[in-house]
């Protein structure tokens, strides 16, 4: 068993955070923000989101800015948004605009921006066991500092779908050096997806997958434990193959999210068995320990 981290890129406006040092953050004299944090709209949400969240004061929290807390207790932490350590989407106060505008953050100064493409190392990696969100738009500046800092991308199962043979989603152009998902928190369950998916896409992903489509989401779980990326992420809600329901998060839908909880009794010996089975063959049970 082993403990993943998630850093947010940003503190809520109610946290202790932002209001023992306000002076880190977006807010005007009387403690409001001044500049909320979100994202324009991309592919997980047309109109973009906002999130209720003051940016930061990059200028004076550069500085003074340092690892999180999660990372000293957690065996791996995955940052997000990866974005963000490049551009800030902004809007000027809550509920003015639901269309944010991108703004350059003082993070832009970070090792990579401007400088030519490093080659990733597994080394750093597995010593830094960082890995950050990369989903959504991400432009040629985020890549280069992605990679300067040897840290993984993502590859996302459900992304794959919508492009040519050349989409990186794909899982047969997913590099070692990234972490595959069937999907995350902010997509729909796979089974959900597969339902809702249109006719050209949906033989597209049968041919992909080498499947009839008949059974999900077995194909695509198989196919990203298959991928040759270093670390395969899978949700609860695809294991127990659950439909919409489920889904945990709707991108820019304030209400309603967060909400969903494993049934009682799922987690059971029997699951468990199965799914180290399923595990085993794909080649990604760790060593024995001892």
């Amino acid at each position: 068993m082993r403990l993943f981290g998630d850093l947010p890129l940003y503190c809520a406006h109610d946290s202790a955070d932002a209001w023992a040092r306000r002076g880190l953050f977006a807010l005007d004299g009387r403690g409001r923000i001044a500049a909320e944090a979100g994202v324009p709209p991309d592919a997980f949400a047309e109109s973009g989101q906002h999130w209720g969240q003051p940016l930061h004061d990059w200028a004076r929290t550069r500085p003074t800015a340092g690892a999180g807390g999660s990372s000293a207790c957690a065996c791996c932490t995955r940052a997000s948004t990866c974005c963000g350590w490049t551009t800030s989407a902004a809007s000027p106060r809550p509920g003015r605009s639901r269309r944010g505008r991108r703004t350059r953050a003082a993070a832009s100064g970070s090792p990579g921006r401007g400088g030519r493409r490093s080659t990733p190392s597994p080394t750093r990696w597995a010593r830094g066991r960082w890995w950050p969100r990369t989903c959504g738009t991400i432009t040629a500046d985020v890549e280069v500092l992605r990679d300067a800092l040897g840290l993984p991308g993502m590859r996302v199962l459900q992304l794959a779908f919508d492009g040519g043979a050349d989409n990186p989603h794909l899982p047969a152009n997913h590099p070692e050096w990234a972490v595959a998902y069937t999907g995350t928190h902010d997509n729909d369950t796979t089974l959900g997806w597969w339902r809702g998916l249109d006719a050209e896409t949906r033989a597209a992903a049968c041919a992909a997958l080498a499947t009839d489509g008949a059974t999900r989401p077995g194909p695509a779980i198989d196919a990203v434990l298959g991928s040759r990326a270093r670390l395969a992420v899978l949700p609860l809600q695809d294991l127990l193959a659950l439909g919409s329901e489920a889904r945990m998060n709707v991108p820019g839908q304030r209400d309603g999210n967060w909400g969903w909880r494993a049934p009682a009794g799922v987690l059971d010996e029997r699951a468990a068995r199965a799914w180290r089975t399923r595990l085993a063959t794909a080649g990604r049970t760790p060593p024995p320990s001892g």
